[in-house]
């Protein structure tokens, strides 16, 4: 008898069936069933039976995201004062650089930031992000950015603007962490040619920081 045959004529072993880490079989079904059924009880001290504490423009945010450009400028620098009240945390060591550091007027400190804002946008607005919302003028007074949203569409009847609400502003380094020159401002940065420096958005770095 050849050894094919003897193989055939022997009775094999049936393989060892593992149960799957997800199975799909009647009671799993069943409890998932039961799951979509079932409801949690919230506390009464936890509801909210009076909506109107809540404004409609709040409720009605529904917001988007975008690249911050130049013309942006206005609503950035108003998100950045009304965010960092004290001017000192809005043009602090970290952020301008050790040129600026011997300045406390309120007028320079100001002063820097709308140049710190004005130069990210303007050499590397594609890195910044802008969080916004479609709002009618005038529908949120507590909103501080209301004043400067830029309009949705020219057509548009009831005159709805873009809000900024939130910003993310970067800049490329080749530094492994943020650092006083990656964060600075160089002179002639406006230039046509400007000149080669350390400071500030290195076009050709791999790294992404936000400032």
């Amino acid at each position: 008898m050849s050894e094919s045959e003897q193989r055939e004529g022997t009775p094999q072993t049936p393989p060892i069936l593992s149960e799957s880490p997800n199975p799909v079989t009647p009671r799993q079904f069943e409890d998932q069933q039961e799951a979509q059924r079932s409801f949690v009880l919230i506390p009464e001290h936890q509801q909210i039976k009076d909506f109107e504490m809540y404004s409609n423009s709040h409720r009605d945010i529904h917001p988007y995201t975008r690249p911050l450009t130049i013309s942006d400028l206005e609503s950035v620098l108003t998100l950045e004062n009304t965010a960092f009240t004290d001017p000192n945390e809005r043009a602090s060591r970290e952020k301008v650089g050790h040129r600026y550091l011997n300045s406390t007027s309120l007028k320079f400190l100001t002063w820097l930031t709308f140049i710190q804002l004005r130069y990210r946008l303007t050499r590397c607005g594609e890195l910044c992000l802008g969080i916004f919302c479609t709002m009618t003028p005038g529908s949120d007074p507590k909103i501080e950015t209301l004043a400067t949203g830029r309009p949705v569409e020219t057509s548009r009847k009831n005159g709805a603007i873009s809000v900024l609400m939130g910003h993310v502003i970067a800049a490329k380094t080749h530094d492994l962490t943020a650092s006083d020159a990656s964060m600075g401002v160089p002179e002639g940065w406006e230039a046509t040619k400007p000149p080669r420096t350390n400071l500030g958005h290195q076009e050709d770095g791999p790294q992404n920081k936000f400032l």
